[in-house]
């Protein structure tokens, strides 16, 4: 996947993060909530808003982002999901660099600690999916680097749990 795309993605769910949710939606409220565990190479905790994109222009796409803090900055902890072409349905789905030939991608980035990482494997499992609300858990193993040392690839493992909120659709 080429990196322009990835970080089109990644920009437009901050956009989108930063514009609020739909006052009609129903489950965890105006921002959605997550926590997520990095253990490995890497040691954080932290929580924050998460919200979900559609979009059908141009490629159809589903979207995940669960952030912390208020604002874009130096602050701010990112963990992204580039989930196919649609919202995916309750269950457990692999996440992966080609899982189920689909695309089921995942990124954390830290701007305060200068972090890369990609998902390598695991699976999040999906325990809401409507127009409105997306939850579940997620855990898997990724590489990547650090700003201390960003010739060494290094491991973790992420986790965590989301109540996302959204439904927006960015193509019309």
């Amino acid at each position: 996947m080429k990196k322009k795309y990835i970080f089109g993605i990644i920009l437009l769910l901050t956009v989108a993060f930063f514009f609020g949710c739909d006052d009609d939606s129903t489950g965890p409220g105006d921002g959605g909530s997550f926590t997520v565990k990095i253990t490995g190479d890497v040691n954080r905790e932290f929580s924050g808003s998460a919200v979900f994109v559609i979009t059908t222009q141009p490629e159809e796409g589903f979207s995940l982002v669960l952030m912390s803090g208020d604002e874009v900055g130096e602050s701010a902890l990112m963990v992204s999901f580039l989930i196919g072409t649609s919202s995916p349905g309750k269950g457990t789905h692999p996440i992966g660099e080609n899982a189920s030939n689909t695309i089921f991608t995942s990124w954390y980035n830290s701007s305060e600690h200068q972090e890369w990482f990609s998902s390598e494997s695991g699976s999040m499992t999906v325990t809401t999916s409507t127009d409105k609300r997306f939850a579940g858990s997620f855990q898997y193993t990724a590489t990547g680097w650090t700003g201390d040392d960003n010739e060494t690839d290094k491991e973790v493992t992420i986790s965590g749990n989301f109540d996302a909120v959204g439904g927006w659709d960015f193509s019309e």
